[in-house]
């Protein structure tokens, strides 16, 4: 009972818990980060005084080798050593100044050898001793003649110094070169000294431990990295960046690099603008606060189990008068395993759910009474129900003196709005919607949507004389709702007004025959079918004469009198004051009329199956131009190909009669007129016929085809030239001679001569 009843115990015991725990963590937290600010603070303070400590080391050997170089350059020996050759009688002077050499090396500078170099006499002295200049010598001090000062330090690799690469195992050096003399432009020699980059970082590691500290000279290079990473410059590290946004000569930033929070602290150099930097990981700087962190939580911890067990002792008697108001309730149902174990909670659900089952169900009963609603509707509307049904199902409050009416409404067209063909559905159930909200349910009975058309059963009390001023008033006011919501155009159909349930399906039909009148009277109308009521006259109205202009221009095939002349068929038919009953029979006369013609020209054409499929197609026709559409599309347009495609074949087999003719009696007497009349044609006919097939005329044709068999009996025969001008037919040779010339190029003579030489 009370593992299943401690929920409101452990809520207790979580505030008690809050309450006591919340204040020991923020005092935790807020000691803990006040003693690492402190801590940090002076730890990064620790590093400015250390990268202070590196440029005082450094530049003091600087210092000190510069002041030595350049008192060395003001000596007498200096200078006049720029002007002496290399010559045996010299070499007092060379000792001397090997000695000189010697002795600036002994000061703690770091200085493992000292060049002197004289330019001009082309020699040079150092630790290995007294040598002429190599072409790799002379090569350096060209890159020594170009540096626009006096004075200055160089980072060079060991095979660019003046001194011994396998004297010291660093790779890289540090060079201090001046200009000699110093006091002129023109310099006539260079003294050298020469330190390695890894006694600098020997000095420096003695007094660093933690971080990276690098050395920059003015350009950027690396001079040394207590990493001993292989790095010449940091020109696009993120380290430069950050100091050379800073612009001030001393400063700490915090970077973020390879994902990790870096402190820099750095120093710029007034002395020969040297960057020096001291580069350590955010975490390995906070390091000494980690330790006073754990300290700070396993206090806090102490307190908080202490915390725990006070809270436990306490909760347990203030819930003890709870826990016996649930054994006397008997809250929750000990058998449901799946309810909250939260009494107070429980209760609260018993009501919510009972709450729940009840709006539930009346949810559920309403759907069911809005589906039973639509299948009665459907049945009445179908003629599916008995009037049995009908007493049985039907509201006490509606009785005898209720009228009813059909109102149908059918979409007219949707070009020109944003729905298309496939969107009727849709269409249809929204104007359902619309009709359930414009219309009271106390005028109508539940509206529904049956094939392509809305339809709703309209009733109101006997008594109202104003009947049809009540539908014109309510059909406009839908019309107008539907066009402002779905911006469409909507037609309405209204049967004539009834007081049995049991005829709907009856006045369902009324109000689909005037609704078909929309087809003669356009889009956007309202028809009720007792002003249709009294047109019962058959006399019909046919225009024959633009029936047979019609199918004249159909058997000529031409297009656009084709389409002006059903437009005009069309109109005839549907401007005249006729019913919709003589309107169809004259559409369908027309229908009967066209598969006569089709039947007389012997063509085949697909449409619908039988009459009365094609009479229920026709009624789908929304307005004038679907008709007109659908005569042009699947009937006249299809004739009009069978006949084009019947001429071309036609036309195509009668030109070839005409060759075949040419071809057999090219010698004889052969004119077109015999050949149409052989062939039953006129002769014009056949004329601008065979010329549309062979782009020659008649004429052309025989004369060319008379020639080529000249050519061939000339090359093949011995024929004389007048009998062969006999044998096609040539008045005289001298005519076909001209006739030859003219086509070949040469007389037939010379012909038969050029084929023989060939």
């Amino acid at each position: 009972m009370f593992k299943k009843k401690q929920q409101f115990y452990l809520k207790l015991l979580s505030f008690v818990l809050l309450l006591g725990i919340i204040p020991v963590l923020l005092v935790g937290i807020f000691s803990f980060l006040i003693s690492s600010n402190n801590i940090q603070d002076k730890v990064e303070k620790e590093k400015e005084y250390n990268v202070y400590q590196t440029q005082m080391t450094i530049e003091q050997v600087l210092k000190q080798v510069d002041q030595s170089l350049t008192n060395f350059a003001m000596s007498p020996l200096a200078k006049q050593l720029l002007e002496e050759p290399m010559e045996p009688n010299q070499f007092p002077l060379y000792r001397r100044l090997k000695k000189e050499l010697n002795y600036l090396q002994r000061f703690d500078s770091g200085v493992i050898d000292i060049a002197y170099i004289n330019k001009e006499q082309m020699w040079l002295i150092r630790n290995r001793g007294l040598t002429t200049l190599s072409n790799q010598d002379k090569e350096l001090i060209e890159n020594y003649s170009e540096l626009t000062n006096q004075s200055a330090w160089l980072i060079q690799e060991s095979e660019d110094t003046f001194t011994d690469q396998y004297a010291n195992n660093c790779k890289r050096y540090l060079s201090m070169v001046k200009k000699l003399p110093l006091s002129s432009v023109h310099n006539k020699g260079f003294i050298t000294a020469i330190i390695p980059t890894c006694d600098l970082q020997e000095r420096i590691l003695m007094e660093e431990n933690n971080g990276s500290t690098i050395v920059l000279n003015e350009n950027k290079q690396v001079v040394f990295n207590s990493e001993k990473k292989q790095i010449n410059s940091l020109e696009n590290h993120p380290v430069i960046s950050a100091i050379q946004q800073n612009k001030q000569i001393q400063n700490q930033l915090h970077i973020d690099y390879n994902n990790e929070k870096y402190t820099v602290t750095y120093r710029v150099s007034n002395y020969n603008g040297w960057t020096y930097i001291n580069l350590i990981r955010l975490n390995d700087l906070k390091e000494s606060s980690y330790a006073i962190g754990w300290f700070t939580f396993l206090i806090c911890l102490v307190i908080v189990l202490g915390l725990i067990i006070v809270a436990i002792i306490g909760s347990g008697k203030l819930y003890k008068p709870i826990q016996q108001i649930i054994h006397i309730m008997k809250l929750p149902n000990e058998a449901d395993n799946n309810k909250s174990h939260d009494e107070i909670e429980e209760i609260t659900k018993q009501i919510h759910t009972i709450l729940d089952k009840n709006q539930t169900l009346e949810e559920r009963v309403k759907t069911q009474k809005d589906q039973l609603h639509l299948f009665f509707m459907n049945k009445l509307i179908l003629g599916n129900i008995t009037e049995n049904e009908i007493v049985e199902k039907l509201p006490k409050e509606i009785n005898s003196e209720h009228w009813f009416t059909v109102m149908l409404i059918k979409i007219d067209s949707l070009e020109g709005t944003r729905f298309t063909d496939n969107d009727n559905d849709v269409i249809l159930f929204s104007i359902n919607t619309i009709i359930n909200e414009l219309i009271s349910e106390d005028n109508r009975f539940t509206p529904i949507v049956l094939e392509d058309k809305q339809v709703t059963v309209l009733m109101g009390k006997e008594k109202n004389h104003g009947y049809k001023e009540d539908i014109d008033t309510l059909t406009k006011r839908v019309q107008k709702t539907i066009a402002d919501v779905l911006k469409i155009s909507i037609s309405i159909g209204i049967s004539n007004r009834y007081f049995n349930l049991i005829e709907t399906n009856e006045a369902l039909q009324k109000s689909e025959a005037a609704l078909r009148q929309t087809i003669v009277l356009g889009k956007g109308q309202v028809i009720r079918f007792d002003s249709l009521e009294g047109q019962h006259s058959f006399k019909t109205f046919y225009p024959k004469q633009i029936e047979h202009d019609l199918f004249d221009a159909i058997k000529t095939l031409h297009h656009e009198r084709v389409d002006q002349k059903l437009t005009e068929l069309l109109d005839n038919i549907f401007n005249k004051q006729l019913t919709y009953t003589q309107y169809e029979i004259s559409i369908l006369r027309f229908i009967n009329n066209l598969l006569e013609f089709t039947e007389m020209l012997a063509i085949e054409i697909d449409m619908i199956d039988d009459k009365q499929t094609l009479i229920n197609y026709l009624y789908r026709f929304r307005i004038r131009e679907d008709i007109e559409n659908w005569f042009k599309q699947v009937m006249i347009y299809p004739i009009m190909g069978h006949l084009k495609n019947r001429l071309e074949l036609q036309y195509h087999s009668l030109s070839e009669q005409v060759i075949h003719i040419i071809h057999e009696e090219f010698d004889q007497e052969l004119t077109l007129e015999r050949v149409a009349d052989r062939l039953h044609y006129n002769a014009s006919y056949l004329s601008n016929l065979f010329r549309q097939e062979t782009n020659r005329s008649f004429s052309e044709y025989l004369a060319q085809y008379r020639i080529e068999m000249a050519k061939n009996w000339l090359e093949t025969t011995k024929m004389p030239v007048k009998d062969i001008a006999n044998e096609l037919r040539y008045n005289n040779s001298q005519n076909f001679i001209r006739s030859f010339r003219k086509n070949v190029g040469m007389t037939p003579g010379n012909y038969r001569k050029k084929m023989k030489l060939e």
